[in-house]
């Protein structure tokens, strides 16, 4: 595979996780927050302050998620 592809398989997938996370910081923060309270127990906690402002964190996680999935679509 060359490497333009292989970027653009890493800017669809960065595309379509940043949007998935966007979604749920949006749509569905209390699920958020317990898988923040899980996380910090066995690995390494998310910033508290991002999960306090779920709104605007929603907002910027999908507005990357839109930015890298229309750029993938411009590659050729």
């Amino acid at each position: 595979m060359d490497e333009t592809r292989m970027f653009i398989w890493i800017m669809l997938a960065g595309g379509v996780t940043s949007s998935v996370f966007g979604l749920m910081f949006l749509a569905i923060p209390q699920v958020v927050r317990k898988l923040n309270a899980w996380i910090g127990r066995s690995v390494a906690s998310i910033d508290g302050v991002v999960v306090k402002h779920n709104m605007f964190s929603g907002f910027m996680f999908l507005a990357v998620g839109i930015f890298l999935l229309y750029m993938t679509m411009q590659s050729p």
